[in-house]
Formats: C-alpha cells, sequence, structure tokens
C-alpha cells in the first residue's frame, strides 16, 4: 500500500482474502460495527453494493487454477459481496470455473457441506473476471497498475507486480524456475519491489532428479497398464 491507501488481495481456499493495505483505506468508515460487516459464511440476500470489502479491497489477483489460490472466490464475491475487479490471465479463467465446480460437488453432494456456494455463484463470479495476457499491464484505477509475469507452475500461472503511486509488490504466487517438457522456466523483469511475497512451502524440500521422477512416473503408467 501507499499514500493513496490502496490495497490489493489474493484469494485462497483458506481463506476468504488477504490484502495489503494502509491504516487508513480509501472510503473506510471511520469507525466498524458488527452491522457494517457482512456475515462471513452465511448467505444473505441482498448483499449491499456498497459492500465494505469494496471500500477496503481495489482488487483481488488469481495467479493460477489450484483450489488452495481459487477455491474462496466464489464465496468471497457471491456470497460476501465483494463487486471489485478480479484480474486472472486467460488460461486460469478457462480452468478456475471446472475445478470450482468439481469442489462444490465434492463439498455438498459427498461431504454434506451447507451452505456452500453454488454452481449458478461459481458462474457468477467468472462474469466478474477481468482476463490479461502476460506481460500486459492493467490500470485498476489512476493510482493501481498490474503486470502478469510467466511463473511456469502450471498451464495459466502468473506472477504479479502491483505498483500502488511510486511504490510497488511483488507476489510470487506458485512458481517453477526448472523448465520441464510442457512448461518453461518462470521469468519476470529486473525489478525492485519494496515488498516481495513468495510460496515457501518447499523451500527446505530437496526433490530427487527429473530423469528419476520420470522413470517413477512410467513405471507406474506401465504397471497399471499391465493390470489392466
Amino acid at each position: 500500500s501507499s499514500s493513496s491507501s490502496s490495497s490489493f488481495s489474493s484469494s485462497s481456499a483458506s481463506s476468504a482474502s488477504s490484502s495489503t493495505s494502509s491504516s487508513a483505506p480509501k472510503g473506510a468508515p471511520a469507525a466498524s460495527s458488527s452491522s457494517a460487516t457482512p456475515q462471513f459464511g452465511q448467505r444473505t440476500s441482498g448483499v449491499p453494493t456498497d459492500c465494505p470489502l469494496d471500500m477496503l479491497v481495489d482488487c483481488v489477483i488469481i495467479t493460477h487454477f489450484h483450489l488452495d489460490h481459487c477455491g474462496s472466490l466464489p464465496y468471497l464475491t457471491e456470497m460476501c459481496g465483494y463487486n471489485g475487479p478480479v484480474y486472472m490471465t486467460y488460461p486460469t479463467k478457462a480452468i478456475c470455473p471446472i475445478l470450482l465446480e468439481d469442489y462444490r460437488k465434492i463439498s455438498v453432494e459427498r461431504k454434506g457441506e451447507a451452505n456452500f456456494f453454488t454452481s449458478a455463484d461459481i458462474k457468477n463470479c467468472m462474469k466478474k473476471v477481468v482476463a490479461v495476457n502476460l506481460r500486459e499491464t492493467v490500470h485498476v484505477d489512476e493510482d493501481i497498475e498490474v503486470t502478469a509475469y510467466y511463473a511456469g507452475h502450471v498451464l495459466g500461472a502468473a506472477m504479479f507486480h502491483v505498483r500502488v503511486g511510486n511504490q510497488s509488490v511483488v507476489y510470487s504466487g506458485d512458481y517453477n524456475t526448472t523448465p520441464d517438457r510442457h512448461l518453461g522456466a518462470a521469468s519476470i523483469d529486473r525489478l525492485r519491489p519494496d515488498l516481495f511475497i513468495t510460496e515457501t512451502t518447499y523451500a527446505t524440500t530437496i526433490r530427487d532428479s527429473k530423469r528419476s521422477r520420470e522413470h517413477d512416473f512410467l513405471s507406474r503408467v506401465s504397471k497399471t497398464v499391465a493390470a489392466g
């Protein structure tokens, strides 16, 4: 965030959103109260268009289609009432609803989850998505601009450089620096962001060589085919 008090967030399966903001977000009410805050996790009819989330969050960025990065997006937009822009790449926009619908079916139809987002929620949510190309810069408003960079990892995955005034942040999402047979290595311009947010889930994991992993994969496929 900067003196313009802008913020951005990324949606994940474990939380409705995460945001970076200053102590006085633009348009935010002077004091908060329970009546001014949506009842998260509970569907309410007629969510007001002036939802407090819209006053606190300038945009939502989805780095890729894995559910730990996009799984709560319909919840955020359709159940909590967020109406601001949602940015992701074109491949992510194409694949995301497929995984979200599968997630809904498993959660509701198999596990019996109640008060879950619906298929209609997913469709309405995706209508709010603004798809971007890699290395394309989009202007959220007069103060904020967002640029997507290739992250490898999975089809459509992107790292995002967000500039707010004269300050900036790079949010990597999941990325891969080693090319494989279908995806290249992550690529981004030489930047000097004020903040770098990155994934470190496997930071201390030593992986087997690519040759070893391919051999193991082919062995399993061979055994499966042989077993009928």
